[in-house]
């Protein structure tokens, strides 16, 4: 089983979910949200936003029937695959599998998703502190992942994670709260 990516209508994934799962069997979907604070009218509230706004993810053993029902759903647009010639040309080959006609989503760049969210597809917020300038994380999905954050927004309480997806970089802002007592 590999992760394919469906490209889904923005504002669609979870009534896709709910259709895979109904005309699917032996699947897994993901839609990976994360915890931020968002200021209105000066107050923060925790609110929760979709990571990647128009994917759903899905763990299935790809063949060319479960493509065309995954495709048939209403809101799905395409499950990303090899659409330019040079892809077709090095990963189309005589000798390959059908599942293989399929672009999955690299092992590398879905695990650090999925070893960040928890039962839910959620992201939830990390806890953390300053002491002596250094930055520790006491809780949270970024305790001891603190080597991946590329930059901090001590204002808007976000930390800033590069992710690699489909091959792209893509910095995504996950929420960060921070204690005012020392370790």
């Amino acid at each position: 089983m590999k992760w394919y990516a469906v490209y889904v209508q923005t504002g669609r994934e979870e009534q896709v979910r709910t259709q895979l799962y109904k005309q699917l069997d032996y699947l897994h979907c993901c839609i990976p949200k994360r915890k931020i604070h968002e200021k209105k009218e000066g107050v923060f509230r925790e609110v929760t936003r979709i990571m990647f706004p128009g994917y759903v993810f899905v763990y299935i053993n790809m063949d060319a029937d479960k493509y065309t029902g995954i495709n048939s759903i209403y809101g799905v647009f395409k499950i990303l695959d090899y659409c330019n010639e040079k892809d077709k040309r090095i990963h189309c080959r005589e000798e390959a599998s059908e599942g293989d006609y399929f672009k999955c989503v690299p092992v590398g760049e879905i695990e650090p998703i999925l070893e960040l969210i928890n039962g839910e597809d959620i992201i939830e917020l990390s806890k953390a502190v300053f002491v002596d300038n250094q930055l520790y994380i006491l809780s949270g999905p970024l305790k001891g992942k603190e080597s991946r954050i590329t930059k901090l927004d001590k204002r808007h309480r976000r930390a800033k994670i590069n992710f690699e997806f489909m091959g792209a970089s893509k910095i995504i802002d996950l929420g960060i709260e921070f204690e005012s007592s020392p370790i």
